[in-house]
């Protein structure tokens, strides 16, 4: 008798493909009662910092291009351009 022997690796692999990896593995936890107690004050105070840390980054980068226009406004009136500044 020869039996086949199928590496289980490859039928979780095969498994995940057709039906995706996070699904697949929504389903193994559920399966085993396992996750389900997932902190979601955790999570909404995680989120509010990144969105905080956006904001900031987002502040941050239009101070830089007005830093950027001031020095390219400063080098146009260092006579460079004559009398007149030209844009």
């Amino acid at each position: 008798m020869s039996e086949n022997v199928i590496d289980p690796r490859e039928l979780v692999k095969d498994l995940a493909d057709r039906i995706g990896i996070h699904q697949l593995y929504a389903i193994v936890v559920e399966m085993r009662g396992e996750g389900t107690d997932i902190n979601s004050d955790c999570l909404r105070t995680e989120n509010e910092e990144l969105k905080s840390h956006i904001e900031y980054m987002s502040r941050q980068a239009e101070e830089m291009r007005g830093e950027i226009k001031a020095l390219t406004f400063a080098v146009r009136c260092n006579g460079v351009s004559g009398n007149d500044v030209a844009y």
